[in-house]
């Protein structure tokens, strides 16, 4: 990675005030954030699909996860729908929530490229980073562990960034591939459960 490379970062109402956290972080490390906030649940559609994807090696995925009903590991986005066709409809909207499980991922989200990260809970749980590598991505990480705590899923990926931009810095011209970088972010405070010792990369 190099100082202006675009990276993706997605996320819902619910998760906003971490994602803007997020962006902060990643653009004082002189990224070009594409900042998505999505609202309607065609928004969600469109975005996993490819349809209205901005491209970029590197999307972060800013939402909560939780553990289904059924037992299955999702991240979740909190949106909005409406029967009506028309996006800008006054009236009608209803709360909704954008589930994406091992199951639901091979229906919606399509031609992922480059690197993926979750910020959820339990966001590296290994069928969801094996959905998404099915739908393309080349790598997914996450936390494996069911809970993680905010504050330290924004100190991994601050000390990510940082490993992957080591290369492009005058003072430490030594760069270091993807996982190593996750691998080295992983050991900021490993020896919390709920730290951020269980980022762990899938390819």
């Amino acid at each position: 990675m190099e100082h202006f490379d675009d990276v993706v970062l997605v996320t819902d109402v619910r998760f906003a005030e971490v994602a803007m956290s997020l962006r902060g972080i990643l653009e004082s490390y002189r990224l070009i954030v594409h900042f998505v906030r999505l609202v309607q649940r065609r928004q969600c559609e469109a975005f996993f699909s490819g349809v209205d994807r901005p491209s970029a090696e590197l999307t972060i995925l800013a939402s909560h996860g939780l553990t289904t009903d059924d037992g299955e590991p999702c991240l979740w986005f909190e949106c909005v729908d409406n029967p009506s066709p028309d996006p800008k409809a006054t009236s009608g909207w209803v709360p909704d929530r954008f589930d994406l499980t091992p199951t639901t991922i091979p229906k919606y989200v399509r031609d992922m490229q480059g690197s993926v990260v979750s910020v959820a809970c339990g966001g590296g749980r290994e069928p969801l980073a094996r959905a998404f590598l099915a739908a393309g991505a080349d790598a997914y990480v996450g936390a494996t562990e069911p809970y993680i705590d905010m504050g330290s899923a924004v100190l991994f990926v601050t000390g990510l960034v940082y490993y992957l931009l080591a290369g492009d810095r005058d003072f430490a011209p030594r760069g270091y591939t993807f996982d190593e970088a996750v691998q080295r972010a992983s050991e900021f405070d490993a020896d919390w459960a709920g730290g951020t010792g269980s980022f762990r990369v899938w390819r």
